[in-house]
């Protein structure tokens, strides 16, 4: 009988852990965009209301990360033609000077921006992670992990949920 206990308790703490591991890294947090501590990397801050008015893509990556790197080559390639309307905004909590160096592997027109703060602190624990910001300002769709933007339907469904 101790035994069959036991086997309970451990199946219900792996699962108890299996769950947790998953909503920490595969689940993109619940944000409020215009509560982000946002800035150029001159510093200067970013307005709440940057996003209005614009269908845009604020992409959390950081300049190491290879699924970060590989997502904007995607976007980049598509800027001038699938994603023409698209506002691509690229998030990192690295260091100004590491965003500029970041910036200059990527010709299209992204914005960038530095996060005030660490991803962690405001619940991003993996990246890449996109939020995906129709013309009013409300999040219509979160992502853990690369969008592969080259698949027309992935695409167009993505530009349609902005609408």
């Amino acid at each position: 009988m101790q035994k069959k206990g036991l086997s309970v308790i451990i199946f219900f703490l792996v699962a108890f852990g299996g769950y947790y591991l998953y909503k920490k890294y595969r689940v993109a947090p619940d944000l409020k965009i215009e509560q982000l501590p946002l800035a150029h990397t001159d510093g200067r801050l970013v307005s709440p209301d940057a996003f209005l008015g614009k269908k845009t893509a604020l992409c959390f990556a950081a300049s190491w990360c290879g699924p970060c790197r590989q997502e904007l080559k995607m976007m980049a390639g598509l800027k001038n033609t699938v994603l023409k309307d698209l506002n691509v905004v690229v998030i990192s909590d690295e260091a100004p000077a590491d965003i500029e160096q970041f910036r200059k592997n990527y010709p299209a027109e992204f914005e960038w921006l530095h996060l005030n703060e660490p991803f962690a602190s405001i619940g991003i624990n993996s990246i890449p992670t996109s939020y995906l910001v129709n013309r009013k300002g409300i999040v219509v769709k979160q992502k853990v992990g690369t969008i592969d933007w080259q698949d027309p339907s992935t695409a167009n469904y993505m530009l349609g949920l902005m609408e």
